[in-house]
């Protein structure tokens, strides 16, 4: 919806040539909040009482993304204003062509455009932004700021990418979008581009939409880095205690330092590598110092494993072994990535642990459950688990695809009504909060 009536003086600015008016433009109130607001916060008006004339200007024109206004003394309804654009300005994608009247006025030398709908239409703001954002080739984080307009609701909203120049790749966030006044920061991390390498050109914009048009920010031009790793490692704090539960621990690492995790030994040593608790790669697992495992590095065929010992700072100094009983377990886990359309695909994961030298095929199903914090059922069938895992792999997965669920805080997943063939015995690890 465009700007009230009641934002607007009943008289309009007019400019006549002979009988023809050439130029007929609204007047906006300048409108003072009924509450006082706080901060950037927007209440049913522009400015609060308490505003000087400077700051009551600043805000109108951040408001509407004016470059000035022309401020109308009229003896019945007082003070009005009639916002203007430079058109080559920083402000001028915010305004519509149509809302650009015939007339003009100059600022600093430089002639700009008054609007017709005294500047108080604007489509959306939108910016990308770069705080903690990471851009390793196969694991990239976009972050977007939407604020809306003082009148119209923003449809929607998200940003688009291109590679090494290329053609623009569309990614909508939300298609729902905000109400006016509203501003909104997202984020989507763990984005996995087909066909992108090291050293790739990854550039982004933030766009929004609402009916005077679509805004596309700033472009934040990154080059990729190497890949991530991103593994999920069973911590234990000894390495051989069969009656310890692990702690399941999503670990990043950039590859070219878990490319040497094999050349780790049993002896102490300051190795450079560490395993990090973000995809920033900034912040390593720390104190207690723990073992983790990830049950598929092998030291021999016996079915011995590495157990990759932290020290008190994150930094893998050493690795020693855990000795697997006999018996075989499998490991069902849950975890998403997301597509090249922003969709969140789900997977379960099947582990075969305490692996043997046969080569027996196991046949899994199961269904997908969503519990709350206090453990009781929320969704009892959230997805079908079907699949094979054989020892001579020791690993499996069923893509799930997108799921369908509506989550509290502390909701969690797990996998059950599990029934494998032949049986073996199994764990199913849930997920963690959604």
């Amino acid at each position: 919806m465009a700007a009230p009536q009641t934002a607007y003086q009943s008289q309009a600015l007019k400019l006549k040539l002979g009988t023809a008016t050439s130029l007929n433009i609204f007047i906006a109130k300048f409108l003072q909040n009924t509450t006082p607001t706080i901060g950037d916060a927007l209440g049913d008006g522009y400015f609060n009482s308490a505003d000087n004339d400077s700051v009551r200007k600043a805000k109108i024109l951040d408001i509407f993304k004016l470059d000035d206004f022309v401020t109308i003394q009229h003896s019945t309804v007082g003070k009005s204003f009639v916002g203007f654009i430079n058109p080559s300005g920083a402000n001028a994608p915010y305004h519509n062509s149509t809302r650009h009247s015939r007339g003009r006025v100059g600022k600093d030398t430089v002639e700009h455009i008054l609007l017709n709908d005294a500047g108080l239409n604007r489509m959306p703001v939108s910016t990308a932004l770069t705080d903690n954002q990471v851009y390793w080739y196969n694991w990239i984080s976009v972050k977007i700021y939407v604020r809306s307009d003082f009148y119209n609701s923003t449809t929607s909203y998200g940003y688009r990418y291109r590679i090494n120049s290329g053609a623009w790749n569309v990614a909508t966030v939300s298609s729902t979008g905000i109400a006016p006044k509203v501003s909104i920061t997202e984020e989507d991390r763990g984005l996995l581009l087909n066909s992108v390498v090291e050293g790739a050109t990854f550039e982004v914009q933030a766009w929004a939409t609402n009916a005077e048009g679509t805004t596309y920010s700033n472009t934040i031009t990154q080059t990729l880095d190497e890949e991530l790793v991103v593994k999920d490692y069973d911590r234990f704090s000894a390495p051989n205690n069969p009656a310890e539960t692990p702690v399941q621990t999503t670990i990043y690492i950039p590859r070219s330092k878990y490319d040497l995790l094999s050349t780790v030994t049993t002896n102490t040593t300051n190795t450079g590598i560490y395993f990090y608790i973000q995809d920033l790669c900034t912040s390593a697992v720390k104190a207690p110092s723990a073992y983790y495992t990830d049950f598929t590095d092998k030291v021999d065929v016996g079915g011995v494993f590495k157990m990759y010992y932290t020290d008190s700072n994150g930094q893998v100094v050493k690795y020693e072994t855990r000795d697997i009983p006999a018996n075989p377990e499998i490991r069902l886990t849950l975890d998403w990535l997301f597509d090249m359309e922003m969709k969140k695909i789900w997977y379960a994961n099947f582990d075969l642990l305490n692996v043997t030298t046969n080569l027996t095929t196991y046949t899994i199903t199961g269904t997908v459950v969503q519990r709350n914090s206090l453990g009781n059922i929320v969704n009892s069938n959230i997805a079908s688990v079907s699949g094979t895992i054989s020892s001579g792999t020791f690993g499996g997965f069923d893509e799930l695809g997108e799921l369908t669920y509506t989550a509290s805080a502390g909701d969690y997943f797990t996998i059950e009504s599990v029934s494998i063939s032949p049986t073996i015995a199994y764990t199913s690890v849930s997920t963690e909060n959604l």
